[in-house]
């Protein structure tokens, strides 16, 4: 006996996978947003590594050893003035439960370096996951002296590269988000899966 297919099942199937296409979410990564408008920044997305261990410091013994993770982006202009640009890593990512996370994000000068890093350490454990935020926790960089809040903005397009640690990747720095227009041919699938389920509807509904 020969299974005759039904039309308008597959058509139906071609659209839901095409829809599932379009809203296909982008790969997981951590991402620094600066919404220049706002003055304000957040991280999203997520990545794993681990964090390098240091040995406690003979000259301060009392601090034991810590895992320490650094990102880190040297501007090729100097930084007028060496400051913190905002809060604790609980600003930026999802507190781990596993370790104690502490650390800052600065913006450098001294020694004839002029960078801005991310310091991340624990002193219970290795920081083996970081997750961002998201804009729910997007903190605010305008009390950065005048003279440096043009070159933070200036991170758009580059990346803070992970100085100590193993595994993680680069943190890309961008703008804000824009809703993306989808390319034609995108939109083809879903669209002739709807075309041929309303055809076989009408075909349906002549012969009846």
């Amino acid at each position: 006996m020969k299974i005759r297919k039904n039309p308008s099942v597959s058509a139906l199937a071609a659209a839901i996978l095409g829809l599932a296409l379009l809203a296909r979410p982008a790969a997981a990564a951590l991402v620094m947003r600066i919404d220049t408008v706002s003055d304000t920044f957040y991280i999203e997305g997520s990545d794993t590594g681990n964090a390098q261990y240091r040995p406690s410091n003979p000259q301060s013994p009392q601090q034991g050893g810590r895992y320490s993770l650094q990102f880190i982006y040297y501007f090729p202009t100097a930084v007028p003035q060496s400051t913190t640009v905002t809060g604790t890593p609980q600003n930026f990512f999802v507190q781990a439960t596993t370790f104690s996370m502490s650390g800052q994000m600065n913006m450098i000068t001294n020694f004839g370096q002029n960078y801005v890093f991310i310091d991340l350490s624990s002193t219970s454990s290795d920081i083996t996951a970081l997750t961002g935020q998201g804009p729910s926790a997007a903190v605010s960089y305008a009390g950065l002296p005048a003279a440096n809040i043009p070159l933070f903005e200036s991170l758009i397009g580059t990346s803070l590269v992970r100085s100590t640690g193993t595994g993680y990747s680069s943190i890309s720095v961008t703008g804000m988000p824009v809703t993306a227009v989808p390319e034609p041919a995108t939109w083809v699938l879903p669209a002739g899966g709807f075309a041929a389920l309303g055809f076989g509807v009408w075909r349906r509904r002549k012969r009846a």
